[in-house]
């Protein structure tokens, strides 16, 4: 399935904002972590033992992003939509993943 609509739960685009990263090239990443998961959802690993799953920027973004700080965004998703409910900076767990 392709073209699920993003839906940021209440705080999570605050805490994106939140991270002082220049927007122009921030906005940019957005643009490429949001066409992934509208598109490729599943392609992001699932955490162990829950439905939750997780997107590391740092792990498929680079080169041109390579100094934006590595967020982790995670989220839920069906056929229609990709509920992002909580963003990381400099994740360092791995949740079995």
């Amino acid at each position: 399935m392709s073209g699920r609509t993003i839906i940021h739960e209440p705080g999570t685009a605050e805490q994106l904002q939140q991270l002082g990263i220049g927007f122009e090239k921030y906005d940019n990443m957005m643009l490429s972590v949001e066409h992934a998961l509208t598109n490729y959802a599943d392609m992001f690993p699932i955490i162990a033992g829950t439905k939750l799953s997780i997107c590391k920027t740092n792990e498929f973004v680079g080169g041109e992003f390579s100094e934006i700080p590595s967020l982790a965004l995670y989220f839920y998703y069906d056929d229609n939509t990709v509920r992002i409910v909580a963003v990381e900076l400099n994740p360092t767990e791995s949740y079995g993943v």
